[in-house]
């Protein structure tokens, strides 16, 4: 009988069997189906229990999978070791008038020639699995991690794994796994005309200013003993401003580590990771991969925007001529757009569905007055076809929508805003997404996440 149709998915990792409703005085038995299959080469992973089930129940014209392969287990990807601190986290302390001890930076990871700095670890080949055909699928194969030899490193004549130090001098983990030793490029005046701009590889330290209209570009920190003008301040590491930065609102500082300054007036500041500013922010625009920190010396922050991904602590919000100021943690603004333009979708999906079982129901309708005929199947399986379709296409939008939800929920989880003295109305709140404009002038506050709410706590 050619009642069997017979689909593997990609990969041939499972079998997918359609039964047609036999005819009249036709029987269809397990020992039938398992010829079949063996006859289509699906050997391997069987499943007699869902076959049984089909015959038993007579799930004609459903497709119901009846042989399932073994995936593989991919290799595990190369790593490499470190002998060194790869993530150094610049943390320097704050004296209580808000300058910074530069006596006390632990900026640098001091090595000696010959120190081995790396080692190379070498990936696996993963397990292999096996398709319902009875053939071998082979694994992904892990790859190899990525290890650079850069300036006055080089690898160990004993051992192709090793990376060592060819040089006396402070190590520091690049991007692409580049390990590089390097020394200290040091400017003894000011950053302006005598200098031009600056692109330096490795950190720099500027004993003067910086003037307006110059750049230093660094790929290590930026250390500026004196202030910070309109010019910009890029570096891969920590910047820190021994004085302040500020201007017409031509300034950058961008760092892809912490930023430290004495104050910010009328300029913009982002760092990848924490923000610390000893005495205050005046309408500045101030972005924070982990934390903004104004917990010594004045710590006052009035006007402009304000945002960290994680938390802020500062001493005091806003001031009492109701300055509009804009202070937001885990603000996940993207995150929000994206889920309420998928909620859209969604809907528009399901108004397309609606109509598709209107349209089934009318040739279900017409079958039973005139009975079942190719140009009504015809339409019954390009109607099945388009709604499947429809049916992954909002289920893929609603894993969607949960996943992004569940990274709202897991950043703004631990989010907070602690105000240590105080903090005046105009000030505008968000915190993961949750917006609240504050109204009245409170003390020593906590804002956080409850029951997705913006709660003031003590602690």
């Amino acid at each position: 009988m050619d009642i069997f149709k017979l689909r593997t998915d990609r990969g041939n990792l499972n079998a997918y069997l359609t039964i047609s409703s036999p005819d009249e005085g036709e029987q269809v038995d397990i020992d039938m189906v398992k010829k079949y299959l063996e006859d289509s080469s699906v050997v391997h992973g069987v499943d007699e229990d869902a076959i049984r089930e089909m015959i038993e129940q007579q799930q004609w014209d459903r497709e119901t999978k009846v042989a399932s392969g073994e995936e593989t287990v991919p290799g595990e990807d190369g790593s490499v070791e470190f002998y060194f601190d790869a993530e150094v986290d610049l943390k320097p302390k704050l004296k209580e008038d808000g300058s910074v001890d530069f006596h006390d930076l632990s900026m640098t990871q001091n090595v000696v020639k010959g120190k081995h700095l790396a080692k190379l670890i070498e990936p696996t080949k993963g397990e292999p699995g096996k398709d319902v055909f009875g053939d071998t699928i082979h694994p992904r194969e892990g790859k190899p991690a990525r290890l650079v030899s850069g300036k006055n490193t080089g690898f160990s004549k004993e051992s192709e794994d090793i990376l060592q130090a060819d040089t006396d001098g402070h190590v520091k983990l690049k991007y692409g796994y580049r390990v590089e030793v390097e020394t200290v490029f040091y400017v003894n005046e000011d950053v302006d005309y005598s200098t031009g701009d600056l692109d330096v590889r490795g950190d720099v330290v500027v004993s003067g200013d910086v003037l307006s209209g110059f750049r230093i570009k660094a790929t290590g920190n930026v250390d500026v003993r004196g202030t910070v003008e309109d010019s910009v301040i890029e570096a891969e590491g920590d910047v820190l401003v021994g004085g302040g930065f500020l201007g017409s609102g031509k300034g950058w500082i961008r760092a892809g580590g912490n930023v430290v300054l004495k104050f910010v007036h009328n300029q913009n500041v982002s760092a990848k990771s924490d923000i610390y500013i000893g005495e205050e922010s005046l309408h500045s625009n101030l972005e924070a991969g982990n934390s903004i920190v104004m917990n010594k010396g004045k710590g006052v922050l009035i006007g402009g925007k304000a945002k960290a991904d994680n938390s802020m602590e500062i001493k005091c919000v806003g001031n009492d001529q109701y300055v509009q100021t804009y202070i937001a943690v885990a603000d996940n603004a993207e995150l929000c757009d994206e889920i309420e333009n998928l909620k859209a979708e969604v809907s528009a999906v399901d108004e397309e569905l609606d109509k598709l079982i209107h349209k089934i129901l009318g040739v279900i309708n017409q079958v039973y007055w005139s009975g079942w005929t190719s140009q009504y199947r015809g339409y019954c399986q390009s109607y099945e076809k388009r709604a499947v379709n429809l049916f992954g296409q909002t289920n893929d939008m609603i894993e969607r929508i949960d996943k992004l939800d569940g990274e709202i929920q897991i950043s703004s989880k631990d989010a907070f805003i602690k105000i240590l003295k105080c903090i005046y109305p105009g000030v505008r709140i968000i915190i993961g997404g949750v917006k609240k404009k504050n109204n009245d002038e409170l003390g020593s506050t906590v804002f956080r996440i409850k029951e997705d709410e913006l709660v003031t706590t003590d602690e």
